[in-house]
């Protein structure tokens, strides 16, 4: 039983950590060093139809990190504009790339 996908312990390339989830995306550039990206990045990235940059960070609107449906996601600049809104409820308009909140098209 060398193949991975017939291992009993495979499960289909997805997998679950702290609450996130991640897919098995070996070729992307971002990937973390086990092959595995985050579902919400993979999302957006679907959404916008390029890669995030390694600064850009996904926030998850209803605080459910594995519900990654589109309108639940939004897509800050960098970390300040992600504190900022976690701190005060908001940010400039400049530092919000996507706001799913807004969004009318569903993957």
């Amino acid at each position: 039983m060398n193949n991975t996908c017939e291992s009993y312990a495979w499960k289909g390339g997805k997998t679950e950590h702290q609450g996130y989830l991640y897919i098995n995306s070996p070729d992307h550039p971002h990937r973390l060093s086990n092959g595995f990206c985050a579902e919400h990045r993979l999302v957006c990235e679907k959404y916008l139809g390029r890669y995030l940059t390694k600064k850009e960070v996904v926030h998850h609107i209803n605080k459910v990190t594995n519900d990654n449906r589109i309108q639940n996601l939004m897509i800050f600049k960098n970390q300040g504009y992600h504190s900022a809104f976690h701190r005060f409820g908001h940010c400039s308009q400049q530092g919000i790339i996507f706001d799913g909140r807004n969004s009318t098209n569903h993957l």
